[in-house]
């Protein structure tokens, strides 16, 4: 939710010197994180498959709507 606030405020005043700054910040940062975006699925991947059982028993509850 913070990032969502963050970037929702983001347009909406004048451009400084100080925000064209973290503009080439966020940018860097943004272009890193997307560089290494499939290291962020691992985790979420090891925990599926070693929680088969969990999804078999109740995978149809677990499914999004």
């Amino acid at each position: 939710m913070l990032f969502f606030a963050i970037f929702a405020i983001h347009g909406r005043f004048p451009p400084s010197v100080a925000a064209t700054e973290q503009e080439g910040a966020l940018e860097t940062t943004s272009k890193g994180l997307l560089a290494h975006l499939s290291l962020l699925f691992v985790p979420g991947g090891v925990g599926i498959i070693r929680r088969l059982d969990v999804f078999a028993t109740y995978g149809l509850a677990l499914a999004p709507l």
